[in-house]
Formats: structure tokens, sequence, C-alpha cells
């Protein structure tokens, strides 16, 4: 047995109010049985012990009676050999009604004391405890789950879950044992490789790849995967999941060919439009509400605005027409837009734009489209001008004439 003490109790009792952990020290003198001579706060609040208590009574009278022995015995051999314990999650009954605890005890010799501190550690036994239901439970979900759920070492299937049959035909033995590139298109195994280099450098990984059904044909499926790791830390395989997305692939496949069918008519459209001599634009609107706005225009309609492609699209009508001649337009386009009838009209007159202070005339054609409508103009205030100048000058010709003889004197 050591010696006595070093320490004052001024000492000791720093020591103990410095550990967070509950602890308390005993008295191995022989004369008590381990009197509680030192104990912290913690250590004062689980054994529900008052200040008054400590160094009058014994930590057997507060220990739960299951550990009474564990605690006695314990504390005699290190207080007599000098040899430390740890007593790893130990169940600590509560007061009767509550939930028991369980604690770390690590029990040292400290000259004639012994040092008993207890680490609350239930939350993690408990999550250990969770840890193992949940783990079950992930192996009931990975049975009976709608995804592919597998495992693989080195890229062979070591376990494939049985939801396999109902996506891709294949029975799991029929898969165990062989490698996983064996069921993939061949043109998405570069992607399947790079996922698993990913993996092994302890990663996560996404792909989406081709796998072989039963009958021949291929299931798209997306795959998350991750490492499994050995007790060393060293990878040890892989385990994912694969859920069905062939009809996503599918809608996806569509909307990309009605991408396609639709860049092809906005070409067309553009052609025609362009090879067109009159000016033409595309306006749509949003409701009966909105004004029209320009979304396309061809060259000739940009030169007779004398305004750039990129500067006039996006604009409303009426920011670029007097209001009188943008609401005899929005009319005529919101009936031909109700009724799906082309409208045309000749030797209408208006004012070409805003700034514009002189009335031209122009031939009108307006032809409906999805959400809006081709608007067509041609300027023909010349050829009008000449015309009723032509009118005029064959009018005055036909007009009688009135002759004056002149008399000789």
């Amino acid at each position: 047995m050591s010696t006595a003490s070093p320490f004052t109790d001024e000492i000791l009792d720093e020591i103990v109010n410095a550990e967070l952990a509950a602890q308390v020290l005993l008295d191995i003198s022989g004369t008590h049985d381990l009197r509680v001579t030192h104990a912290n706060q913690a250590a004062r609040s689980m054994l529900y012990l008052r200040q008054a208590d400590v160094g009058r009574i014994s930590l057997l009278q507060r220990v739960p009676e299951p550990l009474v022995d564990l605690v006695r015995s314990t504390c005699a051999a290190v207080g007599a050999e000098g040899v430390p314990v740890n007593l790893d999650d130990v169940e600590w009954p509560d007061r009767p009604g509550e939930n028991p605890s369980w604690v770390n005890l690590s029990i040292r010799r400290l000259y004639g004391h012994v040092s008993l501190t207890c680490v609350d550690v239930t939350a993690a036994h408990r999550a250990s405890e969770d840890l193992h239901v949940s783990q079950e439970h992930y192996r009931m979900l990975a049975e009976y789950s709608s995804d592919v759920v597998f495992a693989s070492d080195q890229g062979v299937l070591t376990w494939v879950s049985p939801s396999v049959r109902s996506i891709l035909g294949w029975r799991p033995p029929a898969m165990v044992g062989k490698h996983i590139s064996e069921f993939v298109h061949p043109n998405d195994a570069n992607r399947m490789r790079s996922a698993g280099q990913l993996i092994d450098s302890g990663q996560p990984a996404r792909y989406e790849a081709r796998f072989v059904h039963r009958n021949g044909k291929h299931v798209w499926l997306a795959i998350t995967a991750r490492a499994q790791y050995d007790e060393s830390g060293h990878v040890a395989g892989r385990i994912g999941s694969g859920r069905d997305i062939s009809s996503r692939i599918a809608i996806e496949g569509a909307l990309r060919a009605s991408e396609r069918s639709l860049r092809s008519e906005h070409e067309m459209l553009r052609a025609i439009l362009d090879s067109s001599l009159d000016p033409q634009v595309v306006l749509t609107t949003q409701d009966a509400e909105s004004d029209f706005t320009f979304v396309d225009c061809n060259t000739a309609a940009t030169s007779y605005l004398r305004t750039p492609r990129r500067q006039l699209l996006g604009r409303n009508l009426s920011d670029l027409f007097p209001s009188a001649a943008s609401e005899l337009a929005v009319g005529w386009m919101r009936r031909v837009m109700a009724t799906g009838e082309p409208f045309i009209v000749h030797g209408v007159q208006l004012f070409p734009a805003v700034s514009e202070g002189q009335q031209r005339v122009y031939d009108i054609s307006i032809t409906a489209m999805s959400r809006g409508v081709t608007f067509t103009w041609r300027d023909v205030t010349d050829t009008v001008t000449a015309a009723n100048a032509l009118a005029d000058s064959e009018e005055l010709f036909r007009s009688p004439c009135r002759t004056v003889r002149l008399r000789c004197v």
C-alpha cells in the first residue's frame, strides 16, 4: 500500500473539480469502507450526494445494488495492487421508474485514495443499439426495396437484392459471382469504370447506365454507390443501389426530339421571313390584356424600321408605333388569333413610327400562329401617289377646252 497522500484536501478538491466527468476520491486506508472524501458537482448529482454527505458516507451506499459487489472488489484490487481498471458499458440502474444509463468507469490509485471517474455513455450506447436495429432495418429494406441494391468486391457481385428480378428479370443467384460489367451496356462501361475509381478514392459516385434485361433489352438505371471499409480502414468492397429511370430517359429523348423539331421549324420560319422582300415581323402576346411583343423579324423589317434586330426583339408594339396605329393593329391581330382566319387590308394610312410625322399608305397582311401572329406590310405610298397623280392628269386632259378667236381689225 502507498504512503499517505502528499496532497492537501484543498489540492484534491481542485483536482476533482477540474474533471468534467463525475469523479470521487475514496478512502482505502482500511479503517473505512470506500468512504467518499472528495466529489465534484457531477458526481454529487449522479450519486445523489449532498455536500454534507462528503466525508461521511461510503460510496457503496449510493451505488445501485446490482453494482455494489463489482465496485467493492474492483476498488479493493486497485487499491491493493495499483493496477488501473477500466469498466466499459456498465449498466447503471437509475431510480425506480426511470430508464437505466450506461457508464464507463475508470478506477485509479492516488496515494491513499482510489479515484473513480464515471463517464455517461448512454447516448453512445443507445446509438449503437439503434445502429444495430437500423442495420437490420436496412437489410430488410434492401431485400424488399423497389430499387436494386447490390454489394460487390473488385467489381464482382457478392449480393443482389431480390428486387432485381422485377427490374432486370434476373434472379439474384444468376448475378452473384459475376462481374457487374457483364450486365452493363458496352457504351456505358467507361462511365461505370470512372465511378469505380471515384469510389475507391473514398468518394461516393453517381452515374447512369444501361443494364441488360434478361429478355435482351436494356434498362436505364441511376446508380448511387459508395465504398465499404474493413476494420483497418481499407476499401473492402462497394455497395450501391440502382433506380429504374427508363421512363425519364424516354421523356427526355422525346423532349430533345421535340426541341430539334422546334429548332427546325424556327429555322424554316427564319428562312421564310428572310426570303420575303416585304417587311415581316412575328409578335406574341400573353393574354387578351397584354401588349404584343416582337419575337422575330426579317432583314427587310429592320431596314424599314431603321432598328437593329437585337434592339427590336423584346420590345412592345406600342413602344414603336403611335397609339392610334398600335391600337388599330392590335385589334386586327386579336381578331386573327380569335378566328384563325388571315386578315388582309389595302391602302391603310398610318404613321410609320412614333418619331415620324408623315402618314404613309400600306397594304397589310396578318396570319395566325401559336400564341401570336405574323405581320407583313408593304409601303405603297409612292405607288398610290403616282396613281393619284396620273388620275388627276387624265382628268385634266378630259375636261372641255375653251377656244379664243382673234379678229383682225
